[in-house]
């Protein structure tokens, strides 16, 4: 067992976009974008692994912590398709292209082009721990995207260590 040389991952720093919300009561948000991009260099098959990442769990109920991406994804429930082909430069369309997908409920999924899902396939889960899990088939010579975003949103004033680097006092300090 080991590192396989033959699969690339690249896993650049999150990206983070900040927000506040509310009329009466003022909340501050920050959306966090993790994006994965694994490649299969073989020529000889498809590989299968298990990718895993995690959000965080908060433990006071003034900090709420939702995932945004793979849509359709909650900690404790069933696992939803995702990623996209790791050369396909439309967002949102997990396999295939433009012309042949369609609108499901979890955003767009494949239609019946010969090209749909030719990267492989992705199934996501989210146990109860945050911890995040891909199931993932790649094809040969292929790569996938795989993107993990999550809200955390918190009382305004307050803050979250590691999130917000101010001296203020806030809710883990």
């Amino acid at each position: 067992m080991g590192v396989d040389p033959a699969i690339n991952v690249v896993y650049p720093k999150a990206t983070v976009q900040r927000s506040q919300s509310g009329i009466f009561s003022k909340e501050d948000s920050n959306v966090f974008t993790r994006t994965l991009i694994i490649t299969n260099t073989k020529h000889t098959g498809p590989v299968e692994l298990t990718v895993l990442d995690q959000v965080p769990v908060s433990e006071d109920e003034r900090l709420k912590i939702d995932i945004v991406s793979p849509r359709g994804l909650k900690i404790g429930g069933d696992g939803v398709r995702a990623g996209q082909s790791a050369t396909t430069a439309q967002p949102g369309v997990v396999a295939g292209n433009a012309a042949t997908a369609r609108t499901s409920a979890y955003g767009v999924d494949a239609g019946v082009s010969a090209n749909a899902g030719k990267w492989g396939s992705a199934v996501a889960t989210a146990k109860k721990g945050g911890e995040v899990a891909w199931n993932v088939k790649l094809n040969a010579g292929q790569g996938v995207k795989l993107v993990l975003e999550y809200e955390t949103a918190f009382p305004s004033g307050e803050s979250v260590v590691g999130v917000d680097q101010s001296s203020r006092p806030g809710l883990f300090d």
